[in-house]
């Protein structure tokens, strides 16, 4: 190929990387309608802008090496304008129903994807739901055991309980007799 050929290759392809960036914005701003509040559609058009400066460098370096020359800038904006201009108006519509169809495929599919997986994992649901009022159940025996351990274990130590109190009362009604002031006689 000689570079008569080359160039009118490379702007060929600057004219195209234009028409497609024009088309990247028509898909962005289908997507841009469907945001709402103020920080998303900022953000959204952050990440359009890296998206879109990125596939133009990767445009121009697969064109002429990433070397900023005027024709193939122009051509490049000309791209933009002639898809802006005349292919926008007609292609937005389909865009917009396209890609919201597409949209609403996607959430069917993972809607679809979620009610299989919750299929597949019932069974797993099931047993921890299972385990799950098992142990409920074991907590409420062992509360239960404890109650009737507790009681039954009260009655046994009650003669204890009553021969503790009338020893610790008569060792507080000693203490009471003995006048710590006095000298012991020892």
């Amino acid at each position: 190929m000689d570079r008569a050929e080359l160039q009118a290759v490379q702007l060929a392809l600057a004219l195209g990387l234009g028409l497609g960036l024009g088309f990247f914005y028509d898909v962005y701003r289908v997507w841009f309608r469907q945001l709402r509040g103020r920080l998303w559609p900022a953000l959204g058009d952050i990440a359009w802008w890296l998206a879109a400066l990125a596939l133009a460098f990767g445009g121009l370096y697969r064109i002429n090496g990433a070397e900023l020359r005027l024709p193939v800038l122009a051509l490049a904006a000309a791209g933009v304008c002639l898809y802006l201009g005349l292919l926008s108006p007609v292609l937005f519509g389909l865009l917009c129903r396209v890609l919201l169809g597409l949209w609403r495929l996607l959430v069917w599919l993972c809607g679809c994807f979620g009610g299989a997986l919750a299929l597949l994992l019932s069974p797993l649901v099931w047993l921890v739901e299972l385990a799950f009022r098992l142990l409920l159940l074991a907590g409420r025996f062992l509360r239960w055991l404890w109650h009737i351990l507790s009681g039954v274990l009260a009655w046994l130590f009650r003669p204890w309980r009553r021969l503790a109190e009338k020893i610790n009362n008569a060792v507080k009604n000693h203490a009471k007799k003995v006048d710590f002031e006095e000298p012991d006689d020892i």
